[in-house]
């Protein structure tokens, strides 16, 4: 008998034994060390996206191998970071490239039972080993980062070219850090003085309130704006400041999930600048050592991003506190 964080029903998640059920025949058992709060968890939990009752959220964690299937290369004992993706395989989406598309797929924590348990089933491949130089206790943002490696992968800033974040919770700083990393001069946007403070010391070379940013992308870009913007808030109003950040013919990443309604995009002002709008969803199999790469070298850091840290009996208090703004909070296992 192990320990799981069920929701029960909206807004009610409780920490009880729980009977994981048996590993399939590709399944790797794994006891998750840490995991981490995602804006898709507290939808669940505040009924915006319906699982069953009972289910075992999370989907972003790390841990050690305990039991591995037969013909698998992983080692009982070794640290791995989990890819939450499940995809069947055999679609004609998934045999054209894009598993992240997969109509049949599923999500840790959403369609199948989660990582906020003391261990979880976990498909053998998509079990990525985790190097020293990457502390278990943070892992969890690897899932996170993977998903923003995905996401440029579909640009390439031009060095020295000015590039923008709207947004800067987490995914946000982790834009900003790979952005800077591949040469773009960043300034980061967002309401919060203290994610302003965190931007400048782990990537922006300028940081603005909303109100403020508009004038000093003018100032600071000879074609009048951005090259790049990144949406990283999912807001309807983020991603109008955005299209108002960036230069005629510049692109817009709109990486934010938008599951509310809210005021209409100017259509007219994407036309007149001739904007490149584009969309990215969750990651693919080779973006997670790509991200594993980046932290290990020290390209990006997860450490400072991470602001609370509570055992997984908290669960319900993490969720909470990352409902109200909290920037990363990690469950300890």
């Amino acid at each position: 008998m192990t320990r799981g964080a069920r929701l029960l029903l909206a807004g009610t998640i409780a920490v009880e034994p729980w009977q994981r059920p048996p590993a399939g025949p590709g399944d790797a058992v794994v006891r998750v060390l840490a995991s981490g709060i995602c804006g898709t968890d507290v939808e669940i939990y505040r009924g915006g996206v319906e699982v069953p009752a009972g289910r075992v959220l999370g989907h972003e964690g790390a841990g050690v191998v305990e039991l591995v299937p037969p013909g698998s290369s992983l080692e009982p004992g070794a640290p791995v970071v989990v890819d939450p993706a499940i995809a069947c395989g055999g679609c004609a989406v998934c045999r054209d490239g894009l598993p992240n598309l997969c109509p049949n797929g599923g999500l840790l924590g959403r369609e199948l039972d989660g990582l906020f348990a003391d261990e979880a089933n976990v498909p053998a491949p998509n079990l990525h080993p985790l190097p020293d130089a990457v502390p278990l206790a943070d892992a969890p943002l690897l899932q996170v980062l993977a998903t923003v490696v995905h996401a440029q992968s579909a640009v390439e800033p031009s060095p020295g070219r000015l590039c923008a974040v709207v947004g800067l919770g987490c995914a946000g700083q982790l834009h900003a850090q790979l952005l800077a990393h591949r040469g773009g001069r960043v300034l980061g946007v967002t309401r919060g003085e203290a994610k302003r403070r965190l931007a400048a010391e782990l990537a922006c070379e300028w940081t603005a309130a909303p109100d403020e940013a508009e004038p000093l992308a003018r100032e600071l870009a000879p074609l009048g704006g951005a090259e790049l913007v990144v949406e990283a808030a999912g807001t309807p109003d983020a991603l109008d400041l955005a299209v108002r950040l960036v230069r005629p013919g510049g692109t817009v990443l709109a990486y934010g999930i938008q599951t509310h309604a809210g005021p209409e995009l100017s259509l007219y002002r994407l036309y007149r600048k001739e904007v490149r709008l584009l969309h990215s969803r969750a990651s693919l199999p080779h973006d997670l050592p790509v991200a594993i790469e980046l932290a290990a070298t020290g390209a990006v850091r997860l450490a400072p991003l991470v602001s609370d840290r509570l055992p997984l009996a908290a669960a319900g208090e993490a969720l909470e506190r990352s409902a109200a703004g909290a920037l990363k909070v990690v469950l300890e296992h």
